[in-house]
């Protein structure tokens, strides 16, 4: 997993807008060298290791899929039809990137 850190920071040295999920305590490691623009999103009712300044979304499961809710109180929903909550937080996490870009 140490591995996996160190390759995922190299890719945020890359980037000048890194979106990370605040609720993963993991994501902290690959942020330590990252002078972009951060913002996160917090999936479910999770603990967030980010600012809360700086989580622009918070999403909850529903049924059928995701609702999220967007720090000025605005809304949206996106469906996600694929089981297992790994593949709905990825959903989300896309998701929230391509709204807030």
């Amino acid at each position: 997993m140490e591995e996996y850190m160190f390759y995922k920071s190299l890719l945020f040295r890359q980037c000048s807008i890194g979106f990370v999920n605040a609720s993963d305590m993991l994501s902290g490691k690959a942020l330590t060298h990252y002078g972009g623009r951060l913002a996160g999103c917090l999936y479910g009712g999770k603990k967030a290791w980010l600012p809360k300044k700086k989580i622009l979304y918070r999403g909850y499961q529903k049924a059928d899929g995701l609702q999220f809710l967007e720090r000025d109180g605005q809304s949206f929903f996106a469906s996600v039809s694929m089981p297992g909550e790994f593949n709905r937080e990825n959903a989300f996490m896309a998701a929230s990137a391509a709204a807030w870009l």
